[in-house]
């Protein structure tokens, strides 16, 4: 009898795509797709690029809105890189309107540690108005 499961490993390109962009006052990491156990370890890469360069900027802004599922595996990850930010003396932005990833960090108590905004350009904003 054959196993219900494929045999190959999962593309998780196909899964997720997770870019980082520089900009003038942050770092930007766009993640769309699922961020889940299967693919987190391919956008942590991503997401610890993205504070290794930081530098000067001092700002991580992590934009999933175009994430459609969330697992304790991303949040795991989301507060690990959090951590990471608040021994560094970095912040971490999170940019999140949907509700397949605003209901997993309100019923973990994320939202009370996680800096949250609707949109980048808020997020960014709020970036510019701390350092003022």
């Amino acid at each position: 009898m054959s196993s219900p499961f494929p045999s190959d490993p999962v593309d998780t390109s196909v899964l997720v795509d997770a870019r980082c962009q520089p900009l003038d006052t942050a770092m930007l990491v766009t993640v769309a797709g699922e961020l889940d156990m299967t693919t987190a370890s391919q956008v942590e890469v991503v997401l610890m690029t993205a504070m290794d360069e930081a530098g000067a900027h001092r700002e991580v802004v992590v934009d999933l809105t175009g994430t459609s599922y969330l697992d304790s595996s991303g949040l795991d990850l989301l507060a690990s890189c959090h951590q990471r930010g608040a021994r560094e003396g970095m912040t971490l932005r999170i940019v999140a309107s949907s509700r397949a990833v605003l209901r997993p960090i309100q019923l973990t108590g994320l939202d009370g540690m996680f800096l949250l905004h609707p949109d980048v350009a808020e997020a960014l904003a709020a970036g510019r108005d701390r350092r003022r």
